[in-house]
């Protein structure tokens, strides 16, 4: 399965090396929107920061719908998802 994170416009993150360097300038600021505890998104979104040795709020929803519409209104940073 393919993942990809989209920003929300609020966010003022343009790219992933916004991404990262908010994430390491301000541990825990990134809010990360996911479908659920245990959802794809949200192992993606564990996977991610592991890598990237950094630390996000993950802020977990009741499917990808209800993360991606408070993605687009600003609530939440950044979701990962399904392409």
């Amino acid at each position: 399965i393919r993942r990809a994170v989209s920003a929300s416009k609020k966010s003022g993150i343009t790219d992933m090396a916004g991404l990262l360097r908010r994430l390491r300038e301000r541990e825990g600021s990134v809010n990360t929107g996911t479908a659920g505890i245990g959802s794809t998104s949200h192992l993606a979104a564990v996977a991610f920061q592991h890598v990237t040795k950094t630390k996000a709020t993950l802020v977990n929803y009741r499917g990808s719908g209800p993360s991606i519409t408070d993605l687009v209104a600003g609530v939440v940073d950044i979701v990962f998802d399904q392409t």
